[in-house]
């Protein structure tokens, strides 16, 4: 009786199993971000941060600049943008900041600044590292392929904003996969990712961090100035790109210097058909000159990551105008 009250248990099991739905396996990055004894740290020298991320991931700085001490980092999961695979990215950006302003003015700072499609919801708040930090969904209109009528325009990020002593830290959390909108939040798969990676921030107040105790005029002082215009990165509306004269035509605060590029980078993006946010694409090379002696402009030479760091040549001027001049052999 035993014996037939077993086989029967051991039946009903293997019925079970075999018309029970198999749960999705992980893919090797997926597998890799749960096990966060194995995860990397990385540090920045300068601001004075660490953070940790998966062991697959990589680190990188935006601009031609060490990422352990410049002030501006991404970390990038593994993916093959063009083969449909989910990329996820963390950026991480650092403002030297005059200590008493008020952190919650950059919730309004951007809203100023953003297309007027953009918008920033969902806003809380909480804690980093013990620091009152506020954290934000942020609709960027303007990102996307404009050659996939199934991307469009538009992806939408998530954000967390923090002061500590002279610094702001920016933190943005971007996913996307060729063909897929990313425009609401139920469209992300990853973003848990996100908050695990946060909650292994840490703030370096340790004496090797100059930033430390320093008044804004001491920070100033020490302020690199990345492209060597004369100006400072706290000083500059534009760190990447030499523009002494700092021309900001409609007052925004970011340089008419930056903002050609970036123009000229997302048409980039929508020529290749490939999302500019997690693509890769960068200039690597800025030079003065244009399409025209009378233009003062840029030479500038874009470079594609994702598509084993092809070059690209655009000239611009200096305000909004560029001009597409092909690929580079």
């Amino acid at each position: 009786m035993f014996n037939l009250l077993l086989a029967f248990v051991i039946f009903i099991t293997s019925f079970l199993r075999l018309f029970s739905p198999n749960p999705p396996r992980p893919t090797p990055s997926q597998k890799a971000a749960t096990n966060e004894a194995r995860w990397q740290t990385f540090a920045n020298t300068t601001y004075g941060f660490s953070i940790n991320y998966p062991p697959d991931w990589s680190v990188s700085g935006v601009g031609p600049v060490d990422p352990t001490v410049n002030d501006h980092q991404t970390l990038d999961s593994p993916c093959n943008y063009e083969a449909g695979e989910l990329c996820s990215q963390v950026s991480i950006e650092e403002t030297i900041v005059d200590p008493k302003k008020q952190l919650d003015s950059f919730f309004a700072d951007q809203v100023a600044y953003s297309n007027p499609n953009d918008t920033l919801t969902n806003k809380t708040t909480r804690t980093l590292d013990g620091e009152t930090a506020i954290s934000f969904e942020w609709y960027k209109s303007t990102e996307g392929s404009a050659n996939s009528t199934m991307f469009g325009y538009g992806i939408l990020h998530r954000a967390l904003i923090a002061n500590h002593k002279n610094v702001q830290y920016l933190f943005v959390y971007t996913e996307a996969q060729k063909d897929r909108k990313m425009n609401d939040p139920s469209d992300w798969q990853n973003e848990k990712i996100f908050d695990r990676i946060l909650s292994t921030f840490k703030f370096l107040n340790t004496p090797e961090n100059p930033l430390n105790e320093l008044s804004l005029e001491d920070a100033t002082r020490l302020s690199p100035d990345t492209d060597g215009d004369g100006l400072v990165n706290i000083q500059d509306n534009c760190v990447f790109v030499p523009n002494p004269d700092q021309e900001d035509s409609n007052g925004d605060g970011l340089g008419d210097a930056c903002v050609v590029i970036e123009l000229a980078k997302q048409d980039l993006a929508n020529r290749l058909g490939v999302n500019a946010a997690v693509s890769g694409i960068g200039p690597t090379s800025i030079e003065d000159a244009s399409w025209s002696p009378s233009v003062p402009g840029y030479k500038i030479t874009f470079t594609v990551t994702s598509l084993k760091g092809q070059k690209y040549l655009y000239y611009t001027d200096k305000v909004s105008q560029f001009k597409y001049a092909g690929p580079l052999k």
